[in-house]
């Protein structure tokens, strides 16, 4: 976690890249990256993560990591001050 003790959120994204590759649970990396965007204070980067790790995720089948990365959605756009698109998010999540 040195990204709340100042790392840089450029200073994570070769290893963001890094654990992307091959990964079975590639959503899930993005949402932890998008997070680290967060904390370094780029919200509305986080939203953007957060919209293309949904991209890989069908809302059909797995419905628990929909749900899962629905209310990570949430939290980013709520981060973001988009509350309303918060509010839609958090409902599909559940």
């Amino acid at each position: 976690m040195r990204w709340r003790g100042g790392r840089a959120d450029d200073e994570a994204k070769p290893y963001a890249a890094e654990s992307l590759r091959d990964a079975p649970n590639e959503p899930f990396l993005l949402a932890q990256y998008g997070r680290i965007l967060a904390a370094t204070g780029a919200a509305d980067e986080y939203v953007r993560v957060m919209l293309d790790a949904l991209k890989l995720t069908p809302s059909i089948g797995d419905v628990g990591r929909f749900a899962t990365l629905q209310a990570v959605l949430s939290q980013a756009l709520f981060m973001a001050g988009r509350l309303n698109e918060a509010l839609e998010a958090n409902a599909a999540a559940l």
